[in-house]
């Protein structure tokens, strides 16, 4: 599944860095680059081809930079980044706005929500994350605490085999460590604590 990119255009480094983790926090985002020098805007943008651009709206200060970003319109969506919610002289050029004086949760969602505008976006991601009924039962083989070997031997398939499953689960659940898995085979019942 491709990632959907973002370009952060920032003079704050806090605040770019700041973004840049809340960014990576979204499953199926990818921060391509970020700065601070707006000579490199357009050269960034033509490089890697960013779905959007975070850019702060003092960066708009010449007709030049204006008239440049909205040649990329079609393939680049523009967010304006604010400090406090606020009339913008570029709403013609931005699509959405973050305001970075909100709290984390919000500004999570807002991006969120604009990884999930791309087209196919929500289906995309709700097909590659289906488990298959092989990787269900794997799954749920980890979760009781099995080895790869005691796995391979319970249900006749090579290790190999099931390193490749367990590669594709934690691929499409987005999910690293056993105790993260256990948490998800539990709570879409594919095993059961028995409390005794």
């Amino acid at each position: 599944m491709s990632k959907i990119t973002f370009l952060i255009v920032e003079s704050s480094y806090l605040l770019r860095r700041g973004l840049s983790f809340a960014i990576e926090e979204i499953r199926g985002a990818q921060v391509v680059n970020e700065t601070d020098d707006a000579a490199k805007i357009i050269k960034l943008i033509k490089k890697h081809k960013p779905n959007y651009c975070l850019i702060n709206q003092k960066f708009l200060h010449n007709k030049l930079i204006i008239s440049s970003l909205q040649k990329f319109k079609k393939s680049t969506q523009f967010i304006g980044i604010c400090l406090e919610q606020q009339t913008s002289l570029y709403g013609f050029l931005f699509s959405e706005f973050i305001y970075v004086n909100s709290d984390r949760n919000t500004i999570l969602q807002s991006i969120k929500k604009l990884v999930d505008k791309i087209p196919n976006r929500k289906q995309e991601r709700s097909k590659s994350s289906e488990l298959t009924k092989r990787e269900k039962t794997v799954l749920k083989e980890i979760a009781l605490g099995l080895t790869n070997k005691e796995i391979a031997e319970k249900l006749f398939i090579s290790t190999h085999t099931v390193v490749t499953h367990r590669k594709n689960i934690t691929k499409k659940l987005g999910i690293n460590t056993v105790s993260g898995l256990t948490v998800y085979a539990v709570i879409h019942k594919l095993i059961q604590l028995n409390y005794t």
